[in-house]
């Protein structure tokens, strides 16, 4: 089995649609990649594509959050 984790990558993509997504993202209070993210696995499980039971990675981004300090 592949190891699930995230991955970075690159893409190119028209300036007004990533000005667009800034905005969202900026609007809800997340980085683009998150909402990039959320879009697409919403997305693909309305679509089918991935079963509706799955579950999205834990958010790690920015650190480990379950510590107390």
């Amino acid at each position: 089995m592949q190891e699930q984790r995230r991955r970075t990558t690159s893409i190119t993509i028209d300036g007004r649609i990533l000005d667009k997504i800034k905005l969202i993202a900026e609007g809800r209070g997340i980085t683009v990649s998150r909402y990039i993210e959320e879009h697409f696995f919403n997305e693909f499980k309305r679509t089918g594509i991935i079963p509706p039971e799955m579950e999205p990675f834990k958010e790690t981004r920015g650190g480990d959050r379950t510590k107390a300090d």
